[in-house]
């Protein structure tokens, strides 16, 4: 992996000064920068983690909106602005933690914190980034494009302060994937109701608990070695939170079905149950792969690269169509 270049790299060995001993030569006071490749800037703006972003379309679909081309094309842009503004939080972010990611068994191999780009052209990247997004909210909604800002605020407040409260980190890390959820309801003009509040807020507690046992996983001493506010003795009771959060929120899913409000949304509510099943087993198995430590850091990144996330996806949208066109099975 290319380093950026302090001139050390010029010379093969020492030089000798005019009396024949060796000397260091100085480091170039004018470097050139590597040459920058699409592979490292689309890392560094980690364009993999754009997927989480699909939670915008999640109100539309739960709250069965006609899906008009203007719904269409504000869910798209929404998409495309949220990414830019995730993509300018990673770069400040590793901009802010670089000399912490150098010492990381994982995060040193970043684009920034390896050297393979400069801070420089990351503060370019942010200047593009900026401008994309900006752009891309031009015809977006007010209130869409405040809740893009406030996201910004509170991500930087994180990346300075937040991240190293214990609890408080994974309060807000639910939070931006709550923002994301009432972004989707902005731009498809749909309330959020009590039940679908609660059953992501659990089901995404859940996963923010899975980040930060797969991170402290890679801590190999009893301190806090992975720069939040943990320890390795912590991953037990982190483990016992999170995996009662899965259950209540799939709890909380099984309490809707049973419920009159989802009389009015679906023809066959009792075809929901099918769903039961499928979202035991997502929870489960990614518990799973965080006990065995499968999950090196993020969970949602390898849920993303699973091939039975799809399936579990696409089981999902087939018992929500059962039960929303009443399928009758004999």
């Amino acid at each position: 992996m290319p380093k950026e270049f302090d001139g050390s790299q010029a010379h093969d060995g020492n030089q000798k000064n005019a009396s024949g001993a060796e000397t260091t030569p100085p480091p170039a006071l004018h470097a050139p920068s590597p040459p920058l490749t699409f592979s490292p800037i689309a890392s560094a703006i980690r364009v993999r983690h754009w997927p989480k972003n699909i939670l915008i379309f999640f109100p539309a679909i739960a709250g069965h909106v006609a899906l008009s081309d203007i719904v269409v094309v504000q869910l798209l842009l929404g998409f495309v602005a949220m990414s830019l503004v995730a993509s300018i939080v990673y770069v400040i972010n590793d901009l802010i933690d670089l000399e912490h990611d150098r010492s990381h068994p994982v995060k040193r191999f970043r684009p920034i914190a390896s050297g393979e780009l400069s801070r420089t052209a990351a503060a370019r990247m942010l200047l593009v980034l900026v401008f994309l997004a900006v752009l891309s909210t031009m015809v977006l909604p007010d209130e869409f494009t405040a809740l893009l800002v406030v996201y910004l605020c509170l991500n930087i407040a994180y990346s300075l302060v937040l991240k190293r409260l214990a609890v408080v980190d994974l309060i807000t890390l639910v939070t931006f994937y709550l923002i994301r959820l009432m972004g989707g309801a902005i731009l498809a003009d749909v309330n959020l109701t009590g039940w679908f509040l609660a059953f992501f807020s659990f089901m995404l507690v859940s996963v923010a608990f899975a980040k930060r046992v797969a991170e402290l996983k890679l801590v190999t001493s009893h301190s806090d070695d992975s720069g939040r506010g943990y320890v390795a003795e912590d991953i037990s009771i982190l483990q016992t939170f999170g995996i009662g959060c899965a259950i209540t929120g799939i709890l909380v899913y099984c309490l809707y079905i049973t419920g009159d409000t989802v009389k009015v949304l679906y023809m066959r509510p009792e075809l929901l149950w099918g769903g039961f099943p499928l979202l035991l087993y997502w929870a489960a198995r990614m518990w799973i792969m965080v006990g065995r430590g499968r999950l090196k850091e993020d969970p949602t990144i390898f849920m993303i690269m699973d091939p039975r996330t799809y399936l579990v996806a696409v089981g999902l949208l087939v018992v929500l169509w059962a039960a929303n066109v009443g399928l009758v099975i004999q």
